[in-house]
Formats: C-alpha cells, structure tokens, sequence
C-alpha cells in the first residue's frame, strides 16, 4: 500500500512540475521591480541600470546557445530584424515601466504593464486581420474599468501621466512578444539576441537622455547588477522554457498571475508601496481581463 502511495505521489510531482516551475519563474521575475529601484536608489539611472542588467543577462545566456545547430541559415537572416526590432521594442518596454514605477510604485506599473495581451490581439486583429472576439471586448472593458479603480481618484495620488507611461511599457511589450510570433527561431537564442539589442537600445536611449554611462565601482553595485540579471532575467526566462516542455501555453499564461501579484507584494513589503482597498479591486479586474485574452478564440 505504501508502495502504491509513493508511486502516486511521484507521478504528482513529476504532473505538477511545469506548474512549480512556471509560478517560480514569475515569482522569481516578479523581483525586478524591487532590485531595479534598489540599483536607482544606489545613484544608478534607469539607462545604466538597465544596460547592465541586459549585458549581463546575454552574457549568462551565452553558454546555452553556442550550440551550431541553433544558427541556421534561416535564422541568420532574421537576426538583424530580432536584434534592432525586438532590442527596441523590448528595451523602450522595460524604460517605459521604470519611469512609471518611480511614480506609482513597481507593483501597480507591472498591474498596468500585465494589459499587454490585449495589444497582441489588438495588433493581431489591425495587422492580420484575425478576429476579435467576444472575450476580448469584455477584456479591454476590464482593462479600462480597472485602470478607472486604479486611479481613485479621490486620494490616492495616481499620476495619470505614469499610468500611460505604464500601458506604453506593455504595448511595447506586445509589439515584441507579436513579433516573436512571427519568427521561427529557439526561444533562448531569440532571449540572447533580444538581451544584447536590449542593452544597445537602453544605451542609445541613455545617451540622448542623460548623456553618458555609468559604470559600476561598488562591490555592491555589481552585487546587484548580478542578481538583477541572474534572478530577475535569466533564471525566469530558463524557467518558464523549462515549464512550458510540461505544461500547455494557456496554463502557463493563466499562471503568470502570480508576476504582478509578487510585484504587488514585493512593494508592500519592502519599498513601502501602498494601495487603497479599491486600487486592489482594479488590480483584480484588470488581470482577469488581462488573462481572458488567453482564452478567446
């Protein structure tokens, strides 16, 4: 009987592991916020904070792609596009949320930010002429409900400037995460190219903004530098690759709730970040708006 019971249990654990995997990496994601305003309170700019993290998340991808059956004919041909299309759109994404988060805190920006399925149909429906349909207009009549919730505007100091700033993150997002639908190329070799335009693109960006790049000189400050792009870049991204081998993509994605949501608490807890109770009620609306995209068909 207890042979049967172990057995059992095995074949839970080994049902249940993309599961396990895919919450850690959102959670693990979700850290980003928290380690990027860290590195900003440090005296880093957003630019500089995150060039280096982009840097030194290719670098980590590094060892998983030098494999010369990844870099096919095929693909060479669509790494200039990946690199200047996808670093941009990527890079100007994650600039867009950490002007927002200096605002309106990093848990309601990522909230904001978690919209971006509602572009990708948007951009499916103007560009490819696939049809909307009806779980998608319920979806941005949610989105739109839950940014009015957020905002309350009654006293909690929401800067509506900072929560278009938020939605620009997620469209930006979107135009990537489109654009990766289109191409046909690994997923880790397409996370290593995207990380090396990521870091020309917040370089280029930092440059016309504040002119120049800082380069880290604390132990400290490469301390953080590494664990941004170890636990908030490259372990996710290795994760969630991991998970979706064991899971269905639509599982995953009902699962990358859990993102916003650590954000949100990760704020709470450790950088004073505060939200009204009817700000809790549009965090909720907007991500089950944000996730019904998922099942619209």
């Amino acid at each position: 009987m207890n042979e049967i019971k172990l057995v059992t249990v095995a074949g839970k654990i080994s049902i249940n592991r993309g599961t396990a995997l895919a919450i850690v990496s959102g959670v693990l994601y979700s850290g980003l916020g928290y380690l990027g305003i860290t590195q900003i309170q440090l005296g880093f700019t957003i630019y500089d904070m995150l060039f280096w993290r982009f840097v030194v998340s290719a670098l980590l991808l590094l060892p998983f792609v030098l494999k010369a059956s990844l870099w096919t004919p095929s693909v060479l041909k669509i790494l200039p596009y990946l690199f200047i299309v996808g670093g941009a759109s990527y890079s100007l994404s994650s600039v867009f949320y950490f002007l927002a988060a200096k605002e309106i805190g990093t848990g309601v920006s990522m909230v904001i930010f978690f919209t971006f399925p509602v572009f990708v149909a948007l951009f499916a429906w103007i560009f490819d002429r696939h049809r909307l349909g009806r779980l998608t207009y319920i979806s941005m009549v949610l989105l739109f409900s839950g940014l009015w919730l957020l905002a309350d505007e009654c006293g909690s100091g929401f800067h509506w400037m900072a929560g278009l700033l938020a939605m620009g993150s997620g469209v930006s997002y979107a135009v990537y995460v489109y654009m990766g639908k289109k191409l046909k190329i690994d997923p880790m070799l397409s996370s290593f190219i995207v990380c090396f335009g990521s870091a020309f693109g917040t370089w280029a960006f930092g440059s016309f903004v504040d002119g120049g790049l800082l380069i880290p000189s604390l132990d400290a400050s490469w301390f953080h530098v590494l664990l941004t792009a170890l636990l908030a870049t490259v372990l996710p991204i290795v994760l969630f690759l991991q998970a979706m081998k064991h899971i269905t993509a639509t599982k995953a994605s009902l699962l990358s709730v859990f993102e916003p949501l650590s954000t949100v608490l990760i704020g709470i807890l450790f950088l004073n970040e505060t939200l009204l109770d009817i700000q809790m009620v549009g965090v909720v609306v907007i991500l089950v708006g944000a996730l019904l995209t998922h099942y619209d068909r």
